[in-house]
């Protein structure tokens, strides 16, 4: 709504600015406003939010849509004619322009739209590549495997007319293949380590695929399968996340996701690096081998493997994705299902609601069939001592805290979003956020425990800080006029914690240099404490950070630095106690992890928690001031299923 019309003033110039407003929205695909409500009256008057910089959107176009949505009509352009004229060259060169300058042709023209609807009407998405009625038939789908509740059959990958995919239970992880047709799941591996995540190889009847010890590093490597006779050969001896062979060379993402690796003939380099303060999780190749696609947070992106020209797309993949059969569309997992993206005009479209494909896709070489994986993770929040008793029962938790009081809090997954909740000492539980806000991360509560701070990412991106006792939306506290131009820059705001002065001191990554950054946690200015080092947890007006190397204490209000408790450098997910007086932290890689806890006094020695089975995962750890773990183990369960292509096409 123009802002004009918050007082029952409409005019010509007020289509312009609906029509500009939905035109970015399409284009950003997310809200032009980041306030809920359209009844606010101080929406007139943000200043213009520039379109995401990796859109790659023409200058002129930038400017007629800026001039657009001027918040004094006289600003806009004299007539809407002269709007169409100003994007006429952009519709000519970007064609992404094109179906909105189409609408706005036929309002000029003569067809009457109402003025409120303009927004609902511009923002309809683009013809979908796959026309609806080509989509593919959900009631053909069909399950080729059935593993029950504890196994999960994950990262299919075909060559010829086999399927190989891991096995995952709590027990092992190992290569099994099934046919393309179906049949019985035949086990290629079955030694100690994991042995998983294949790919296909350099011809029909082999796979690259990953081996990985996951209670030590030494052993894993990249090694190629010979399906017929389970013979494996190793190819290269490195810890990786995923890999992909083309040719004489494997590309592969290390274990940290920050590169896209290249090994050729001795030679082994940095081939990629993602988007700023974005990663790499997963890989897969083109049919002809000329271009690479990975999964990252909130990103898909196509590689060149000539150039190493990157070309990204702002979606939120869940899995490995894959390329179809003459490579133009690239298939990915989302949320909602199944979309496939067209490579040649960047169209993305919804193909299969509701089939989640958490454990990957791959398309048969004929483009006949689509294989994925509903391969999920079941999380539960546990407390671990003499013995375990479980807290919070699923479907998905993350990121526990504990406050002095002894309340508990966590995300959960609602709606396709996570949202945070709370257990008071006396057992009532609350929904804290809503979907709507963005997904919530890295909880803490304030020293009194009436107040908790939180990371989001998606629709309200920053930190937040929300008082328990009103359960009303949260409140950001810090940058409210540059959350948009921190979304330009590419920066992250995370793990905020709270401290006895009453600032809150989180971790920025913008690119690949994380800082710590404190603010008053009623708001304020905010002022860097240190480079280099990401927060862990705080005591009193200290904070625990860590470099790539070691700890430090770092005093809030002096900014001084002094050596903090030492743990194995191979810890993963340390926090502290809301005390300050304990930590704790995993070693052990992503799977089969050993928990750990420790005094923060000088000296202190670790001692062994607990150690949980190997097919289970954990993502994050909270201590309580009594030095009691709470973990969120997550078990792994899903089938694979084939999709078959709609009559006349090919995936």
């Amino acid at each position: 709504m123009a802002p004009e019309q918050f007082c029952g003033v409409a005019t010509p110039a007020s289509d312009q600015y609906a029509f500009c407003a939905a035109l970015w929205e399409v284009l950003a695909r997310e809200p032009l406003f980041e306030t809920a409500s359209l009844h606010e009256p101080h929406l007139d008057a943000r200043r213009y939010r520039p379109l995401p910089r990796h859109l790659r959107v023409p200058s002129e176009i930038e400017r007629a849509i800026e001039r657009g949505l001027s918040p004094d009509p006289e600003d806009r352009f004299p007539a809407i004619t002269e709007l169409l004229t100003a994007l006429t060259p952009a519709r000519r060169t970007w064609r992404m322009v094109g179906a909105g300058v189409a609408l706005l042709a036929i309002a000029v023209g003569g067809m009457e739209l109402r003025r409120d609807s303009m927004i609902a009407e511009a923002a309809v998405a683009p013809e979908p590549v796959i026309a609806p009625s080509n989509r593919p038939d959900q009631t053909q789908i069909r399950a080729l495997t059935q593993l029950g509740p504890d196994a999960c059959a994950y990262a299919p990958a075909i060559t010829g007319d086999q399927i190989v995919f891991d096995r995952t239970d709590e027990h092992a992880v190992d290569l099994y293949a099934i046919a393309l047709a179906g049949g019985t799941p035949r086990q290629l591996t079955s030694d100690a380590p994991w042995e998983w995540r294949a790919q296909p190889g350099r011809r029909d009847g082999e796979v690259l695929h990953l081996i990985h010890d996951p209670k030590r590093h030494a052993g894993a490597a990249i090694a190629f399968l010979d399906v017929a006779s389970g013979k494996s050969t190793r190819a290269l001896d490195t810890l990786a996340n995923d890999a992909v062979a083309i040719g004489d060379a494997v590309f592969y993402i290390p274990n940290n996701h920050h590169e896209l690796r290249r090994s050729i003939a001795g030679r082994d380099e940095v081939f990629a690096v993602p988007p700023r303060n974005g990663d790499f999780v997963t890989l897969a190749a083109s049919p002809t081998g000329d271009r690479l696609a990975t999964q990252g947070r909130d990103q898909l992106c196509t590689i060149d493997t000539a150039t190493g020209e990157r070309d990204c797309f702002p979606v939120r993949a869940t899995s490995r994705p894959a390329f179809g059969v003459d490579g133009r569309a690239l298939y990915y997992s989302g949320r909602d299902g199944i979309h496939r993206i067209d490579l040649r005009d960047r169209r993305d479209e919804l193909i299969l609601p509701e089939a989640l494909a958490g454990g990957g896709l791959a398309v048969a070489r004929d483009g006949s069939t689509l294989i994925y994986s509903a391969c999920g993770a079941h999380a539960r929040l546990v407390e671990y001592g003499a013995s375990q008793r479980v807290l919070v029962d699923g479907p998905s938790v993350m990121f526990p805290a504990t406050s002095r009081q002894g309340d508990l809090a966590w995300v959960q997954l609602q709606r396709g979003a996570m949202v945070l909740m709370l257990r008071t000492v006396d057992g009532r539980q609350i929904q804290l956020t809503h979907p709507d806000l963005g997904n919530v991360y890295s909880p803490a509560f304030s020293p009194d425990g009436e107040r908790l701070t939180f990371a989001v990412a998606g629709t309200h991106p920053g930190i937040h800080v929300i008082r328990r006792a009103s359960g009303s939306a949260p409140t950001s506290t810090m940058f409210a006029e540059s959350i948009a131009q921190r979304l330009t820059d590419d920066a992250t705001d995370q793990r905020p914690i709270w401290t006895t002065t009453d600032t809150i001191v989180f971790t920025r990554t913008d690119g690949r240099t994380p800082a710590t950054y404190a603010i008053p946690s009623d708001g304020g200015t905010s002022r860097k404490l240190a480079v280099g080092r990401t927060v862990i947890g705080s005591r009193g007006a200290e904070v625990l950070v860590r470099s790539e190397r070691a700890m430090y204490w770092l005093d809030t209000v002096t900014g001084v630095e002094r050596p903090g408790p030492g743990t194995s450098r191979s810890a993963t997910f340390r926090t502290l106690s809301p005390n300050g007086d304990w930590m704790t932290f995993s070693i052990g890689g992503a799977v089969g992890h050993m928990l750990w806890r420790q005094r923060t006094t000088p000296g202190a020695r670790a001692e062994r928690v607990a150690e949980l089975p190997t097919g289970q995962t954990i993502r994050e750890l909270a201590i309580t001031d009594d030095g009691c773990v709470l973990g969120t183990p997550s078990s792994w369960s899903g089938d694979l299923f084939a999709v078959p292509a709609p009559t006349g096409t090919r995936f």
